[in-house]
C-alpha cells in the first residue's frame, strides 16, 4: 500500500478492504458454488475482488470528506494495492494504481525466481 496525502488512505484501506470483499453478493456466490466448478468460482472470486474494492473505496471517500483524518476534510485521499487471495487453490490477484505484485516460485532448476502478479 502506498498513499498520497499521508498515510490515511493505506491505513484505512487495510482495515476496509478484506471486510467489504467478504460482505460483498459475489463472495456469498462464491461460497455457494459447488467446488467442482472451479470456473464459476474463479469468475466469482474475481467479481468479489471487485466489489470489495469499488465497496472500499467509497467508504475511504465517506471517511475522508467526514474528517476523520487528523480531524479535518480531506478533498481527496488514493492509495495503490496489491491483494492475493488463495481460496481452496484458487488464487486472484487484483490491483489499483502503479503497485506491482510477485510471487516467489521455485522453477524446475530448483531456482528462487520472481512471477509478476500484476501488469502496467
Amino acid at each position: 500500500l502506498d498513499g498520497t496525502v499521508g498515510d490515511f488512505a493505506s491505513h484505512a484501506v487495510q482495515h476496509l478492504l478484506l471486510p467489504h470483499t467478504l460482505a460483498s453478493p459475489a463472495w456469498r456466490q462464491f461460497l455457494e458454488t459447488p467446488a467442482g466448478d472451479v470456473a464459476a468460482r474463479r469468475a466469482a472470486l474475481e467479481r468479489a475482488a471487485h466489489q470489495g474494492y469499488k465497496s472500499a473505496d467509497e467508504e475511504l471517500i465517506r471517511l475522508a470528506a467526514a474528517g476523520v483524518h487528523a480531524d479535518r476534510r480531506l478533498h481527496y485521499a488514493s492509495t495503490t494495492v496489491v491483494t492475493a487471495m488463495l481460496v481452496d487453490g484458487v488464487l486472484t490477484v487484483a490491483s489499483l494504481g502503479d503497485s506491482m505484485g510477485v510471487l516467489g516460485a521455485v522453477n524446475a532448476r530448483g531456482e528462487l525466481v520472481a512471477l509478476p502478479l500484476t501488469h502496467r
